[in-house]
């Protein structure tokens, strides 16, 4: 017998029976294997315990039909399952010959089939028996397989024959045969031991399924009393002391241990028991007793049906050693909600013990505020659920609160919820632990960040100064002496305000205080400016310094390009740094996005190459560590901090890329980023198609403005010199000759004679000299910007008249003039912003607070607002807000207002924006930049009227 579980019904029980298959010669062709549903009679066993009716119990335990006669042939008694099979009742045939129900030619036999059998002393058991016919009244022939058994009863010899209907059987033989695949029918067998005793207690019926579990023949057993043979003594002596109490009455530790109930009671007595094998070992069985009685009602004797159930105990074995030996709580819980098992685990967490707990509502043990959660949750695993996971408190004995995670599932049929938990209490007690201290940590990360704003602010107020007024005293009146100590100090300054940048960048890095912002802009201006940044470095080492974006591209992308402009003047600036000779060449170009995805971003690549001392390849796993250089004793020879890298690594990590190394000693360095950038739909322009004949020495320089060509669609004609070029143009006269020739490191005067247009980089001064002898040449000076020889080169391929004047870098700012009010708390940088402001042009005065501020915008009308942003009295912010208000109120004309402050961490700026100031300088502040930012604002204060306010 095996449980099943289904989806729509729960456990089920199945019988399963084994059948060897012969065919016609005997030979055995395989097994048959037949299931059938037994859920049903385990279910009429439980009800039979209380049914008073003890014959019709007794006989619907069976599946077969059961029929005992005598020495004559008369029907003695007949069970349920036999009248169902001959379509007689056993009022019509108790007393009466079997040869009733025989067909042709058996009941016209003198004995019939049945006392043939006898007078043969022949005794079969069911499935080995005879296959015979039983005729129902309405003439249907029955095939049933016949099993027949000598017993006595009252002395006298009785026939007991087991009857099995073969009808589905023959069925199924007879499809299976149509089918080919077996050539007999399923032969079946009783799957459970039926042990039937006369009353007083000797065994008559012994079936095959007791043969087999027991390892008794029927020849041994029957004749033989019970329990003498097959009982544990103990657990009969146990049996009838419990029999002893129920029913007021003496039981004998015998066979009324077995009896006793049923006769006093009636019904079914069924309970565990143990039987004992032939070799001694046991076998735990469901025994269900019941009487046997005659027509009259008499008991005649006894039937004891067992069940096996020794794989259930070993599975409640195996379940009470994994109850004893989880580490995990665990627990069983009757659907009245109290608990039936309870392992030690669970018992040792509570402080309960297994008989405080056992049969004891759950609910007794759980926390008042959950109760209710909890016993819903109960309630829907009983209505079938078949899992569920929820959270509860359950009470210690000592008087405290456990918290438990469930996971719990339910056996309807059982009416059991079987349960496992753990223990979260430590568990949550430590996320709030946690909560506490990332509450802390962030705490101190903000006490970070005001440091770090604190010292920015204090360290760049003053470095404002000295800056500044060394910016102020080179254009004054100066020796060689003075100007060179002031270069010094310029020098100095410089470095210490890019020591300090690096220190605080890498804390707001650090501190994850470093945001990126997305905007629109073009690579090739982020390359350009950063050239333009450090030209002066390369030049002055006498280096070639050149970058560009080589391939076709859109004219913008999506992302931060302050950050990338960071880490691009910091590589190039370093490779100067480690640079004695030769070039340092920025190469830029897009790689395609490796995902079928259109959507996803291509990636922008950047080479930047030198010809410098190289890394060492030992040193160069550790070079973008922080205060981190390939070798100490280059800190000395050459400076830094040794943060640069780090904050390169850092910043591109942000930014989603990539930063890569390839170097050797003495070979040079390339260092590449790889960055992923959202395009714009907007596309760069294109050139005409053209021939341009390129002359460079070999080398970076002339690679990369070959390549910037090509990408073009320009056929480029390179070569090493003037005169390899000119040769060329010499033999090939009268091939189609080149429309422009690009010219690099000053060799334009060899071509003054052929007068082909021409594009030369040369320093400014030279180019003006050259410009005025050669009016056909284009002069762009270094360092190298594509963008402005794109257009050189669509000047000249569009035939436009050529232009004498050198392309610029930059058309120069007009002259500015306004009023500017500078409000600022520290009286240098306050005399700083007035030096600068009228070196500029414009007038100027000053206040040193916000509500100073207020005041003089009462009294004066300016152009442009310089607002300090930390101040006393009144800071920066809450004098722009006042002021924005009054503007609404009048419905007066805008005053632009531009924040200068010395802080440096991230939201500094758009802090400043939020309180309705238009533009941001960060200290210290230089002459250049001031100009800018006065020549966007100066003459807009009446372009704009702020709105009503809302």
């Amino acid at each position: 017998t095996m449980g099943v579980h289904r989806p729509d019904q729960g456990l089920v029980w199945l019988s399963v029976n084994s059948t060897p298959l012969l065919n016609h010669d005997g030979d055995l062709d395989g097994v048959a294997v037949a299931f059938t549903d037994v859920t049903t009679l385990r279910q009429q066993k439980s009800e039979l315990r209380r049914s008073e009716e003890t014959q019709r119990a007794i006989l619907t335990t069976a599946l077969d039909g059961i029929v005992s006669i005598d020495q004559q042939g008369l029907v003695l008694s007949m069970n349920p399952a036999a009248e169902r099979l001959v379509g007689r009742t056993a009022d019509e045939l108790v007393g009466k010959n079997i040869k009733i129900i025989m067909p042709e030619p058996y009941r016209s036999a003198h004995d019939g089939f049945l006392l043939r059998f006898m007078a043969t002393g022949e005794k079969h058991i069911i499935g080995q028996g005879r296959e015979v016919t039983v005729e129902r009244p309405d003439g249907t022939l029955i095939p049933v397989d016949l099993a027949v058994s000598e017993a006595r009863l009252d002395n006298q010899v009785i026939f007991v024959g087991v009857l099995r209907n073969l009808s589905e059987r023959k069925r199924a033989e007879q499809v299976l045969q149509e089918l080919g695949s077996f050539q007999r029918g399923v032969l079946d067998a009783a799957n459970f031991s039926i042990i039937g005793t006369d009353t007083n207690g000797i065994i008559q019926l012994f079936n095959a399924t007791a043969e087999r579990l027991l390892g008794w023949s029927a020849e041994e057993m029957v004749g033989r009393q019970t329990p003498a043979i097959i009982h544990v003594g103990e657990e009969v002596v146990a049996r009838a002391q419990q029999l002893t109490k129920e029913l007021g009455r003496p039981i004998e530790p015998g066979f009324e241990a077995f009896a006793g109930r049923v006769r006093d009671l009636g019904g079914v007595d069924e309970r565990e028991w143990t039987y004992v094998r032939k070799n001694g070992s046991t076998l735990p069985v469901m025994l269900s007793i019941t009487a046997l009685r005659n027509h009259t009602g008499e008991i005649i004797g006894w039937l004891g049906v067992g069940t096996d159930i020794s794989e259930r105990k070993r599975a409640e074995q195996v379940m009470s050693r994994f109850f004893s030996l989880a580490t995990g709580i665990l627990c069983i819980i009757d659907f009245n909600g109290h608990f039936v098992r309870v392992n030690p685990t669970l018992t040792m967490v509570l402080g309960w013990n297994e008989a405080e707990m056992l049969n004891h509502p759950f609910a007794d043990f759980i926390h008042p505020d959950d109760l209710a959660s909890s016993q819903k949750e109960a309630g829907r695993l009983a209505e079938g659920l078949l899992t569920i996971s929820f959270v509860n408190r359950y009470r210690t004995k000592s008087g405290h609160y456990r918290t438990f995670r469930w996971n719990a599932a339910s056996d309807v049929q059982q009416g059991k919820l079987f349960a496992s938990a753990q223990d979260i209490t430590d568990l949550l007690q430590t996320q709030e632990e946690l909560v506490r201290a990332k509450e802390a940590a962030e705490a101190a990360s903000r006490a970070k960040a005001d440091f770090l704003a604190t010292m920015s602010h204090e360290i760049r107020t003053p470095m404002n100064g000295v800056i500044g007024m060394t910016s102020l005293l080179t254009d004054t009146r100066l020796d060689a002496e003075q100007r060179g100590m002031v270069d010094t100090v310029r020098t100095c300054a410089d470095s210490l305000l890019q020591i300090i940048n690096d220190i605080l960048d890498f804390s707001k890095i650090e501190s994850g205080h470093m945001e990126l912002e997305r905007i629109a802009f073009d690579p090739r201006t982020v390359i350009s400016e950063t050239l333009q940044m450090v030209d002066e470095r390369a030049r002055g080492k006498g280096l070639h310094l050149c970058g560009a974006l080589i391939d076709p591209a859109p004219a913008q992308v999506i992302g931060d390009p302050g950050r990338l402009r960071q880490v691009l003047v910091n590589l190039v600036g370093n490779a100067i740094k480690f640079t004695e000779q030769g070039d340092v060449i920025l190469r830029a170009s897009w790689l395609a996005s490796e995902s079928a995805n259109p959507a996803l971003s291509p990636r922008l690549r950047i080479e930047i190459s030198d010809t410098g001392i190289g890394i060492p390849l030992a040193a160069q796993g550790r070079l973008f560590q922080s205060f981190t250089q390939a070798d100490s004793s280059t800190t000395r020879r050459f400076g830094g901090t040794g943060l640069g890298l780090a904050i390169c690594k850092r910043l591109v990590d942000l930014m989603h890329g990539s930063i890569t190394l390839f170097s050797a000693a003495g070979a040079g360095s390339t260092f590449t980023v790889e960055l992923p950038l959202t395009p714009t739909a907007e596309k760069s322009p294109t050139l005409p198609v053209a021939t341009v004949l390129l002359v460079a020495p070999e080398g970076g320089t002339r690679r990369l403005l070959r390549d910037v060509m090509h990408g073009w669609g320009i056929t480029v004609l390179s070569y090493d010199s003037s005169a390899q070029a000119q040769q060329y143009l010499a033999l090939n006269s009268s091939e189609p000759r080149p429309q422009a020739v690009v010219i690099a490191h000053d060799q334009a005067d060899i071509f003054s004679a052929w007068r082909i247009p021409r594009i030369v980089l040369q320093p400014q001064a030279r180019s003006e000299s050259l410009a005025r002898v050669a009016p056909e040449v284009r002069f762009l000076a270094p360092p190298f910007h594509q963008d402005h020889l794109r257009k050189a080169l669509a000047s000249i391929l569009n035939v436009i008249a050529p232009v004498s004047a050198p392309i610029e870098l930059a058309a120069p700012l007009s002259a500015l003039s306004g009023r500017v009010l500078v409000v600022e708390d520290n009286s240098i940088n306050q005399r700083l912003a007035l030096a600068m402001i009228r070196k500029i042009g414009c007038t100027a005065d000053a206040c040193g607070n916000g509500q100073e501020a207020l005041e003089c915008l009462e009294r004066q009308a300016y152009d442009v607002v310089l607002m300090d942003a930390q101040m006393p009295e009144m800071d920066g912010y809450e004098a722009t807000t006042r002021w924005r208000e009054r503007e609404r109120e009048r419905r007066t004309s805008y005053t632009p207002i531009v924040a200068l402050t010395a802080n440096a961490m991230a939201g500094d700026r758009e802090r400043c924006l939020a309180s309705g100031m238009d533009d941001y300088l960060s200290k210290p502040i230089k002459v250049d930049e001031l100009r800018r930012v006065l020549h966007t604002w100066l003459g807009k204060s009446r372009q704009k009227t702020m709105p009503p306010p809302n």
